[in-house]
This record gives structure tokens, C-alpha cells and sequence, in this order.
């Protein structure tokens, strides 16, 4: 009976785990996909300027966006919001997974020296994509939505890039 008991306890522990990390994974790909929404909102409100080089440069920094940055077709080389050249070389992420449409660079160390990673959007102009809006997000934000810790806090939560 006490083996019976200790099995059913177990596996209900399992599940109860299986549902919080389901549970956190939908967390993230939902933070994930406004953030893609909001980007596509970014570009549509940047095909409506004539000065997308002046818009990025007036975008303030937050706890989501540490970086904007532009480059406009047929250039290597854009800016950022931060005033500095900005190129895709220089974060030199693997640009792996789609979020709503939009690819998602892998992890990386970030000029602040945080992990981070990057979606970038096309932007168009009455059907003529005018360039590419890159957006820099680091993992802090991401931990403020997920919870401390499992179990009364005597287990812990780390986000992994494979």
C-alpha cells in the first residue's frame, strides 16, 4: 500500500511539474507574440514617416526594449536609438525561430553585458519593403512575468536557450 501511495504521489508531483512548465512555456510565447504585435505596429507606424532614421532615433529605451535600431533596403548598415551604427553583424545572433511571422535571433550577451535576443520586422510602403526594424529585448523582462520559484521557492526556474 505505502509503495502504491508513494507511486500515485509521484506521479501526481510529475503532472503538477508538467503543468507548470506547460504553463510557463505558453507565458513566454504569449510575451513573445505582443511583443511581435507591437513591433509590426512600430513598422507600420515608421512607413508612415519620412524621417524613419529620425523616428528610431527619438524612441526611448524601457524595461522591454533596450535597443531599436533601422537599416534601411539595399543598406548594411542603419541606426539605433541609441545613436550608435548599428548593423546585423554586430549581434551576430542565428536568426532560428519565428514568432507571429517575424524571426527571433538566438540568445546573446548584450552590449550591457545581459543575455538577450532580437526580432526583426520588415517594413513597407505601399508594398515596397523600405527596410528592417530590429528590436533588442533582454531576459530581465521576460523573468518579471514568470514566477520566482516552484515548491515554496526550494526549486528554481531558468530559462535555457538549447
Amino acid at each position: 500500500m505505502s509503495q502504491k501511495t508513494s507511486r500515485e504521489m509521484s506521479q501526481a508531483a510529475i503532472q503538477n511539474l508538467n503543468e507548470n512548465l506547460d504553463l510557463i512555456k505558453c507565458t513566454i510565447e504569449s510575451i513573445w507574440n505582443k511583443e511581435a504585435e507591437f513591433q509590426m505596429l512600430m513598422a507600420q507606424e515608421i512607413a508612415m514617416v519620412d524621417d524613419p532614421e529620425a523616428y528610431i532615433r527619438s524612441y526611448q529605451k524601457n524595461q522591454t526594449m533596450v535597443k531599436v535600431s533601422w537599416i534601411a533596403t539595399g543598406k548594411r548598415k542603419g541606426i539605433s536609438n541609441t545613436g550608435e551604427v548599428f548593423s546585423e553583424e554586430g549581434i551576430d545572433p542565428v536568426w532560428s525561430e519565428m514568432i507571429d511571422g517575424l524571426e527571433i535571433s538566438s540568445s546573446y550577451l548584450n552590449y550591457m553585458g545581459t543575455w538577450a535576443y532580437s526580432m526583426k520586422c520588415p517594413v513597407a510602403k505601399e508594398g515596397k519593403e523600405i527596410g528592417t526594424l530590429y528590436v533588442e529585448y533582454t531576459y530581465d523582462s521576460l523573468d518579471k512575468s514568470l514566477p520566482e520559484g516552484f515548491y515554496n521557492k526550494k526549486a528554481m526556474l531558468y530559462i535555457m536557450d538549447a
